[in-house]
This record gives structure tokens, C-alpha cells and sequence, in this order.
């Protein structure tokens, strides 16, 4: 015969499952709150190319008008 099953279990063994689980928990939380911060990062950082390239491009065009301006007071 089989024998019959526990409905109570160790005490000891749930303590030690209950801090896992706390552990977990924490970990979790740990992991989202680093996730969020990566996003606002990459937001962040997209916005400062954004205006890297805006800056370059504004550079560019005064820089072509310049020439242009001194190819007519040249001539």
C-alpha cells in the first residue's frame, strides 16, 4: 500500500521556499526598474543623435551659403 500523502509540510522547507520567493520578487522589481532606466536611455540618447545630425546638417547648409556668398564677392 501506498502511504498517505502529507498535508502538512515542513516547516523549515516553507521558510526556505518563502525567502526564495522574496528573493525572486526582489530580483524582479530589480530587473524592471534596470529596464526602465535602459529605455529612458535609449530615448535620451536617440534625441541627442537627433540633434547631432540637425546640428550637422545646419552646418552644412551655412556652410554651402558662406561659399556661395564668397564665390560672388570674388568674382
Amino acid at each position: 500500500m501506498s502511504e498517505p500523502k502529507q498535508n502538512n509540510p515542513d516547516p523549515a522547507l516553507v521558510m526556505i521556499l518563502g525567502e526564495i520567493k522574496g528573493q525572486l520578487g526582489t530580483y524582479i522589481d530589480v530587473m524592471k526598474g534596470l529596464q526602465d532606466n535602459h529605455k529612458n536611455l535609449d530615448a535620451r540618447l536617440r534625441a541627442v543623435e537627433n540633434f547631432k545630425f540637425w546640428v550637422m546638417g545646419l552646418s552644412a547648409a551655412v556652410g554651402a551659403i558662406a561659399g556661395f556668398i564668397a564665390d560672388l564677392v570674388a568674382k
